[in-house]
C-alpha cells in the first residue's frame, strides 16, 4: 500500500446523515480511533469528517475520511496516510434507508 492522494470534494451534504456528522459517520462504518490528522506530516487534533474524492484514480466514488479543520477547507491536493480507513459517503451502503430500517424495525 502507499499513502493516497485526495482532494476535498465539491459535493457536500446539505445535512447531516443519520449518524449526526460526517466525523461520527467515518467512526461508525471505519470502525478505527483516530488521534490525528491523517495528512502526511499535519497530526493536528481538531477533527472533523470530509467528504474527499482519490485523485489520480479511476476510482470516482466520494468518501469520508477525518481532517482537520485546516485540511478541511484546503483547496489542494492532500497527502493522506495509507492506514487511513476511507468510508462511503453512500448513505445506502452506509447508514441509509436499508441499514436504518432493519435496526427501526419493530420486535414482533
Amino acid at each position: 500500500m502507499q499513502n493516497v492522494k485526495v482532494k476535498i470534494s465539491s459535493i457536500q451534504p446539505e445535512k447531516p446523515c443519520r449518524c449526526g456528522n460526517s466525523f461520527q459517520h467515518w467512526k461508525n462504518f471505519s470502525h478505527r480511533f483516530i488521534t490525528g490528522c491523517p495528512v502526511v506530516g499535519c497530526g493536528k487534533k481538531d477533527i472533523v469528517g470530509m467528504h474527499v474524492e482519490k485523485s489520480e484514480s479511476s476510482d470516482k466514488e466520494i468518501y469520508i475520511i477525518p481532517l482537520c479543520t485546516e485540511h478541511s477547507v484546503s483547496k489542494d491536493e492532500l497527502e493522506i496516510l495509507e492506514a487511513t480507513k476511507f468510508v462511503s459517503a453512500d448513505l445506502k451502503k452506509t447508514c441509509g434507508e436499508g441499514f436504518m430500517t432493519y435496526i427501526d424495525a419493530p420486535v414482533l
